[in-house]
């Protein structure tokens, strides 16, 4: 946008319109055999995890299709626990997402083993 100011000069005026911070994904069900787990991090309170076939879990901002359970939740570690059999015995896992991002993830809300 161009303005012309009271003298008569030309200012330009860069405006930014529909700027928005996406802090949801869609809702899903996934299913598959865990590729990776990451059991830590050192800035996030959570554990992530990718399975075999998704690689894309949030279409909004796209990343390389890893989940995300927070810590802190009171089922985290019967969630870890899921995760990690699955990953060692190579059994498929069901994960629905519930719509919400966790430490910059889709949140994994429910997970089956």
């Amino acid at each position: 946008m161009v303005m012309i100011n009271s003298t008569g000069l030309c200012t330009t005026v860069v405006a930014c319109v529909g700027m928005m911070v996406v802090t949801s994904t869609k809702a899903d069900t996934y299913s598959g055999v865990v590729l990776e787990v990451q059991p830590n991090h050192a800035t996030y309170d959570c554990f992530f995890f990718k399975i075999a076939g998704v690689v894309q879990t949030n279409p909004a901002s796209p990343n390389p299709g890893w989940f995300a359970v927070q810590r802190s939740l009171s089922s985290s570690k019967e969630s870890f626990a899921t995760v990690l059999s699955a990953r060692l015995t190579g059994g498929a896992i069901t994960v629905n997402t519930g719509g919400g991002l966790v430490c910059g993830y889709p949140e994994a809300t429910y997970i089956n083993f």
